[in-house]
């Protein structure tokens, strides 16, 4: 019977003391460590599979559906007064594409987004799934000397509002955020939160305007969007390499909407595996938060941008999920609830009921 968290390597089964899975939406690949033992004698073929720079087939099974294929990239050797572990670490098979500097020739033309991103995931033998429509071609785009196929072709993908992430079977997936799904369910500090949860909302990541400068065969282009929630005169500069006539002013919302997500990137530490809708939870979703504590008590609907999922033989399954403002990917206004006229009666209320 396979356990929780299943890791194969080479097709075998790996008994594991603890492990974690970090599955995102647009790094363009996910990643696993584990605690395992291995005996030489008792276990050939596994340590036959540790030895460095093999870099064996892995595979990763949450409760038996298949979340990771890839490989194991450092066999990670410990030898300490309680014995020899391997703190193992593998990546998606996406890690060539993210890794890897581009070859010339460097310059591409004529190229939708779909077609760029097949010709520059060939160099690594990287497969391609693209969802949704590319949009126009890109006319010309250039890669610098030394950048990597994810260096390059994630900001031209975020011009279009799309992100790179992988497949479950470890190709390389390209797709829009989908804002208008219905969210897994509700979680609440005092529910499935762990307890114990921190946020940061730092005001220097966000600024008032921001403006997008492109460059085309017509002339210079150029849109500004606004943040109207930042009364300093804050500023930023985004060059495009290319644009499609007509979509600046998405393409400068969208930049500015990045800056406000750094601003409010935060992990929240849940219990468990799975959403309130007895789904594994999964990076690409929505979730609604209650919090009195982060300043939200009447709920706010989130992207989840990550997963960890962690399992230890004592402590059980947990997940931490990255969450960040759902907006960021249209052209939606951001609500924040801080900026509710009410928000502090609501948080006196619960405040008191809780007292009380």
């Amino acid at each position: 019977m396979p356990q929780d968290f299943d890791l194969r390597i080479n097709g075998q089964n790996i008994k594991i003391i603890d492990a974690r899975l970090m599955q995102t939406f647009d790094t363009a690949c996910d990643g696993f460590t584990a605690t395992i033992l291995c005996d030489p004698v008792k276990e050939p073929d596994l340590y036959a599979a540790l030895k460095p720079y093999h870099a064996p087939r892995s595979q990763v099974y949450l409760d038996g559906k298949l979340t990771l294929t890839g490989k194991l990239t450092d066999p990670g050797p410990s030898k300490s007064a309680s014995g020899v572990v391997y703190n193992i670490k593998g990546f998606s098979n996406t890690f060539n594409f993210v890794d890897s500097q581009l070859v010339p020739p460097y310059e591409k033309t004529g190229l939708a987004l779909d077609k760029l991103a097949v010709d520059i995931a060939s160099q690594t033998n990287t497969r391609v799934i693209f969802e949704g429509s590319p949009g126009g071609v890109f006319e010309r785009v250039t890669a610098q000397q030394g950048q990597t196929g994810f260096e390059f072709l994630n900001p031209l993908a975020q011009q279009r509002q799309f992100s790179l992430s992988c497949s479950a079977d470890g190709n390389l997936l390209i797709r829009q955020a989908n804002i208008s799904q219905k969210p897994v369910g509700t979680i609440e500090e005092n529910g499935q939160f762990q307890e114990e949860f921190s946020a940061s909302f730092d005001y220097r990541k966000r600024f008032r305007t921001c403006k997008i400068i492109s460059r085309r065969w017509d002339g210079a282009h150029e849109s500004v969007s606004t943040d109207d929630n930042i009364n300093d005169p804050r500023h930023i500069q985004v060059q495009a390499n290319d644009q499609v006539k007509g979509g600046l002013e998405a393409n400068a919302s969208y930049q500015l909407k990045r800056r406000i997500l750094e601003s409010m990137r935060k992990t929240i530490p849940v219990v468990g595996w799975y959403a309130p809708n007895n789904t594994l939870w999964q990076a690409g979703t929505l979730v609604t938060e209650i919090s009195p504590t982060l300043f939200n008590p009447n709920g706010w609907t989130y992207f989840i941008n990550r997963v960890e999922f962690s399992y230890d033989g004592s402590a059980g399954k947990m997940a931490n999920l990255e969450l960040i403002p759902k907006e960021i990917f249209s052209n939606e206004p951001l609500h924040e609830p801080w900026f509710d006229s009410d928000v502090v009666d609501i948080l006196l209320q619960h405040q008191n009921t809780r007292l009380g």
